[in-house]
């Protein structure tokens, strides 16, 4: 019997998730906040709890007969919100005593 190996991961995607939907043969398919879908096959079923709304994950992903798959998934730790640049302005006080 072959030995089973780690898959080599050839790239790596950070998504936050949408929502998800399990598909006719039982895989996961997710949809993440900017419009992408990328499915997780039922054989890493034990991926599948990661994928909470709102969630941001890290996906590895491995080849298959020149295909790429998820072959790893965990939690990351969101970027920070990008900077939003404020100004000040000097408030009158008007108020008579």
């Amino acid at each position: 019997m072959p030995e089973s190996r780690e898959p080599t991961i050839i790239a790596t995607k950070f998504i936050t998730v949408e929502h998800t939907v399990i598909d006719d043969y039982g895989g996961l398919v997710v949809y993440d906040t900017e419009g992408g879908r990328t499915k997780i096959s039922n054989k890493r079923e034990h991926l599948f709890p990661l994928f909470q709304q709102g969630a941001y994950v890290e996906l590895g992903l491995a080849e298959y007969m020149k295909k790429p798959y998820v072959a790893t998934a965990q939690l990351a730790k969101a970027p920070a919100p990008p900077a939003v640049e404020t100004t000040t302005q000097t408030v009158k006080d008007t108020a008579k005593v």
